[in-house]
């Protein structure tokens, strides 16, 4: 029987374009991996189990989609943000960033290598200071809201690019072939975009889903469609 359903070709044999997919990234790093190496027995995937634990939970933290998710997924960590003193806080700037310091730490510190062998045993330093920038401004951007008068709870899940990401899959879908637009081409097409406005929809596949809206026609009357009787 196969365990992992929904791992595919995909996340094994990356392109440019996949590299950019965020969920498959969220499949591969997800506690299901865990559990299912954790099943094999293995003790050299015990580091690689910690990761993945560590990445499904950081993603949690930051995906918290509505107020109701935490309680249909029965997981604490996708439960609205309502308190400047939410564990999760304190999960993520010393658990979560103290596991990826330690990490490097030790990863500089291993003699009889290369200075490019040991850059290679962790992240990427730019992929450590984005997560880092990500993390503490997160926690100090849910706090400063929490503080304000009227808030209740804050949904971590609002907190991303998605708009942007949109808006420019549609710019290279307009450039066609050509991946390197002059700055008058990206002005024409700008110009195009705000024309057609919602009548360009995204690219499908691409880095966003799941947030795609309709534009709701309130001088619709259209009445709604009937159950059909059975006969």
């Amino acid at each position: 029987m196969r365990k992992l359903i929904k791992l595919k070709t995909d996340h094994v044999h990356l392109t440019p374009s996949l590299r950019m997919r965020v969920n498959l990234a969220a499949q591969v790093l997800s506690n299901t991996m865990s559990c299912t190496l954790a099943s094999q027995g293995r003790h050299d995937t015990e580091g690689t189990r910690k990761l993945i634990g560590m990445m499904d939970r950081f993603f949690d933290c930051l995906n918290v989609k509505s107020a109701r998710q935490g309680d249909r997924t029965r997981k604490d960590d996708l439960k609205p943000y309502r308190d400047v003193e939410d564990a999760r806080f304190t999960w993520l700037e010393k658990e979560f960033l103290g596991y990826l310091h330690r990490w490097e730490q030790q990863a500089q510190q291993t003699p009889g290598v290369t200075k490019d062998v040991k850059n290679r045993m962790c992240l990427s330093k730019q992929t450590l200071v984005g997560l880092r920038m990500t993390v503490l401004s997160f926690i100090e951007l849910t706090k400063t809201l929490l503080q304000e008068e009227g808030v209740t709870y804050v949904l971590s899940d609002k907190f991303n690019q998605d708009p942007l990401e949109q808006h420019f899959s549609k710019q290279r879908r307009r450039c066609g072939a050509n991946e390197n637009p002059t700055v008058m081409e990206y002005g024409r097409n700008e110009v195009n975009l705000h024309v057609m406005g919602e009548m360009l929809r995204a690219v499908r596949g691409g880095n966003v889903g799941g947030r795609a809206q309709v534009p709701i026609d309130y001088n619709n009357d259209t009445p709604l469609a009937k159950r059909p009787r059975n006969r």
